[in-house]
Formats: C-alpha cells, structure tokens, sequence
C-alpha cells in the first residue's frame, strides 16, 4: 500500500493510462512531413580535427573517422562546364602556367615570375603572357 492509499499494481495501471492519455510529442505524430536539408559544411576541417584526436588515442575519434571516410567520396566529379566563366579562366590559366613551368625548368621556383602550385589564382599571370600549348603534328 503506498502513501496515496492505492496499492502498487493499480498505481502502475494508473501511470500507464496517464501516459497512454497524454498527446503524442509533435515529432511522432503522423502526417508530419520530413525534410532534408543541405547544409554548407567543411568536410575536409572536420576529418583533420578526427584524425588529430584519434593519433592522440581517442577511440571515439577513430571510429567516427571511419564512419566520416566510408561517406565521403574520394574524387568528387567537378565538370569545368559547371563553373562560372572567372572560375574557368582562372583554373585555365593556372594550369596553363604549371604546364608551361614543366615544359621550361630554367626557373627556379620562388623566383619573382614564378607561377606554380598554389590556390588558384594565386600566381595572378595575366592571361596574355601565358602561352597555350601548341600541338605537334
């Protein structure tokens, strides 16, 4: 018998049909329609973060790791058609620069005029003094 003067097993049907009478939260209800969302995010800062916390030793971070790598795709396939036309020229002239700093190795990398590796754009040679490849017939 408890205080309330119920015993326990009526207490229990109780609480049960209290619960049973209380609305269902808003997330459970049915109709409710679910939505995705596509959220900007840097991937590439977040497995770097991991993977300092799991060579640390964090168990946690390693497996979280390799659930991030089974997800995320190693090549993503980009189409230049797909960029805007100053991304374009940028990305042209760039590769046309370290074609062109493969081709003639005379100059040293880190000379002034040197447009090599970097983020793109980042040599900034005006397209005019970079040279297309010619093709051999």
């Amino acid at each position: 018998m408890l205080k309330s003067g119920v015993d326990a097993k009526e207490a229990s049907k109780l609480g049960v049909a209290a619960r049973a009478a209380q609305p269902k939260r808003e997330s459970t209800q049915a109709g409710d329609a679910i939505r995705y969302l596509r959220v900007p995010m840097n991937a590439a800062a977040v497995v770097r973060r991991l993977a300092a916390e799991a060579q640390r030793g964090s168990t946690h971070a390693s497996r979280e790791l390799r659930a991030w790598l089974d997800v995320l795709e190693t090549d993503v396939p980009v189409s230049t058609s797909d960029l805007d036309a100053k991304t374009r020229q940028r990305l042209l002239t760039r590769l046309l620069a370290e074609l062109q700093a493969e081709d003639s190795p005379s100059q040293p990398a880190g000379k002034p005029g040197h447009v090599g590796p970097g983020p793109v754009g980042a040599g900034k040679a005006p397209v005019s003094h970079v040279e297309a490849p010619t093709s051999a017939s």
